[in-house]
């Protein structure tokens, strides 16, 4: 009878470790996609050693949107800042990302009549917030410490916070890392 018992035991311990296994793998499926399936900000690069402030062709502040969605989204009202408690410090004109693509934003220290914020990003301990048109906070990221032409961003496209050591604005980052 004991035998029985036992061997019930560890069928029902060996069930319990596959439910559990695939209980991890569903939710890190779901929390993948979660991930890759949303507006973001992909890459911003905080500081450049570039000397010219505003050089049209290595602007030294510059934030990067990305779509990863499956339908173009019009960003017109989202915004981006850098300051928690003012979400929509800078918001969008009528502009749309088409889905799995990428808008670039420049602060105000570029001189192109391209996208340009009206705030500047920091080296040490800053925040860049992208919100929806009511505010809610969608994304951010943070930087304990920037580097010159060495961005943060996500991933790959839409994953994880990561430190990038090839920037790729307006392109994915995959590969980049």
């Amino acid at each position: 009878m004991k035998r029985i018992g036992k061997a019930k035991r560890h069928f029902y311990f060996i069930v319990s470790l596959i439910f559990l296994g695939l209980f991890v793998c569903i939710l890190a499926f779901y929390q993948k996609a979660g991930n890759e399936e949303k507006l973001c900000i992909n890459e911003v690069l905080f500081t450049s050693f570039w000397p010219v402030l505003g050089d049209e062709k290595h602007p030294t502040e510059w934030i990067e949107i990305y779509n990863g969605t499956e339908a173009a989204v019009n960003l017109k009202g989202y915004g981006l800042s850098d300051d928690p408690d003012e979400p929509l410090k800078w918001t969008f004109p009528d502009i749309t990302v088409e889905a799995e693509d990428y808008v670039l934003v420049y602060t105000e220290k570029y001189t192109g009549e391209d996208l340009k914020t009206n705030f500047n990003l920091g080296k040490k301990r800053e925040y860049v917030l992208l919100s929806d048109p009511m505010g809610d906070v969608l994304d951010t990221i943070y930087n304990e410490n920037a580097f010159d032409d060495i961005s943060v961003g996500r991933f790959p496209d839409g994953g994880e916070q990561a430190v990038l050591v090839r920037t790729s604005p307006g392109s994915t980052n995959n590969g980049t890392m």
